[in-house]
């Protein structure tokens, strides 16, 4: 009963507090407020006070400086702020730092992404990293790569939004059921907005190079799946603790990994069939046919199942190909190509072989890898052509294309 009577009488007087002071900050002037405030008894005065504190604590708050940002934000904030030092424009500073020093430093470390560093250590690097706005050099802290993994791990799960997004993470999870698992991830990272696929493609990147070096750190595609998966497909709320709890979506999403870090090289190409609809339904167009309403796409499409040839049309008379039909080379050269290189300049006679391919031509014009070749006009508009792709195969299907050299930064 005593206990009762305690417990009761302090909830009065905290709630008169809270009256009393309502009261007096509208009514009262300032002077004669403090001057109540003394008379106050003890624990009122306490209690006033604590009040006080916790709603100064709520106001002065602060918002996420890093963890809990999303990733859209903590770009635009890199290009604002480190402009220079971003190796994307698309990917943030703080991604960027943390990958190349586990690269660096984690590559041989057993079990990286496994095993868990220190819980001190990790709280007072998540500290520094929050201090410096992400433009952290690890290097110069006193972590392990064990500890920079987990806090990679535990930047990736508190985005507001997760690195596959709400949209298409149920998907993703899902892909295990198509056919052609490939095809279908192809299409989908399409799907998800421009930052989040080229933080996507850098962690698949660094996922490969962690499982290259399997030898040493214990941790090949199939063990880096198993661990990451919950990290990657890991949903806040409800909703992602039951994921999480589901065995058959633990071993789903798992799978998922596994495909996309050994199909990492082909997941952003566009899938064979898809182009080749595409390259149709453009050919058609520019021979008058309609290809405007989705019947007319759907009428295109039956007819290009049925094998109806597209009726032929000029080809412009700027077209930058030359076909070669007496060639002594070996490789024999089947086409000299003109490329618009990144000023506008015209990059002229550029020898295609069968097997010359994207990569081959941005290596002979010894070009740094922030800069692709597009493909445009003819029958398409404009596509960013794999460094694996062969060229002469394009060249056939697409008389018409003009090739350019653009930075992706």
């Amino acid at each position: 009963c005593v206990c009762v009577f305690v417990c009761l009488y302090f909830c009065f007087c905290f709630w008169f507090c809270v009256f009393v002071f309502a009261v007096v900050t509208v009514v009262l002037p300032e002077a004669y407020f403090m001057t109540s405030l003394i008379a106050l008894p003890p624990v009122l005065i306490v209690l006033v006070l604590l009040l006080l504190q916790n709603n100064i604590y709520l106001y002065i708050q602060k918002e996420p400086a890093l963890f809990g940002m999303s990733l859209d934000a903590l770009v635009e904030r890199d290009r604002r702020l480190h402009p220079a030092q971003m190796e994307s424009s698309d990917i943030p500073l703080f991604v960027t730092r943390i990958i190349s020093y586990l690269e660096k430093h984690g590559l041989e470390e057993e079990g990286i992404f496994r095993k868990a560093g220190s819980s001190a250590r990790i709280k007072q690097l998540r500290a520094n990293c929050e201090d410096c706005l992400g433009d952290v050099m690890f290097e110069d802290l006193e972590a392990t790569p064990h500890d920079v993994a987990a806090v990679f791990k535990q930047f990736l799960r508190e985005m507001p939004e997760p690195l596959l997004t709400s949209s298409y993470i149920e998907p993703f999870s899902l892909i295990q059921h198509l056919d052609d698992q490939v095809c279908g991830l192809q299409l989908l990272v399409t799907l998800i907005p421009k930052v989040h696929r080229a933080v996507i493609r850098k962690l698949l990147d660094f996922l490969g190079n962690v499982a290259a070096r399997s030898g040493e750190n214990k941790m090949g595609v199939s063990n880096l799946a198993v661990v990451f998966a919950p990290t990657l497909f890991y949903v806040r709320g409800g909703k992602g603790k039951q994921m999480l709890k589901e065995v058959e979506m633990q071993v789903t999403t798992a799978s998922t990994l596994k495909l996309m870090i050994d199909n990492r090289h082909r997941l952003w190409e566009i899938p064979a069939e898809t182009l080749a609809q595409m390259r149709f339904v453009n050919n058609s167009r520019n021979s008058g046919r309609k290809a405007d309403k989705p019947k007319h796409l759907k009428r295109l499409l039956s007819e290009r199942k049925l094998g109806v040839q597209v009726k032929k049309f000029p080809s412009p008379k700027d077209v930058m190909i030359r076909w070669v039909s007496d060639s002594r080379a070996n490789p024999p050269v089947v086409a000299i190509i003109s490329v618009i290189g990144t000023t506008g300049n015209v990059i002229p006679d550029l020898e295609i072989t069968e097997v010359t391919t994207c990569g081959d031509i941005l290596k002979h014009l010894e070009l740094p890898n922030q800069y692709h070749l597009f493909e445009l006009g003819g029958n398409i508009h404009r596509r960013r052509v794999g460094r694996r792709c062969r060229i002469a195969p394009i060249l056939r299907v697409n008389p018409g294309v003009t090739f350019m050299i653009m930075s992706t930064t």
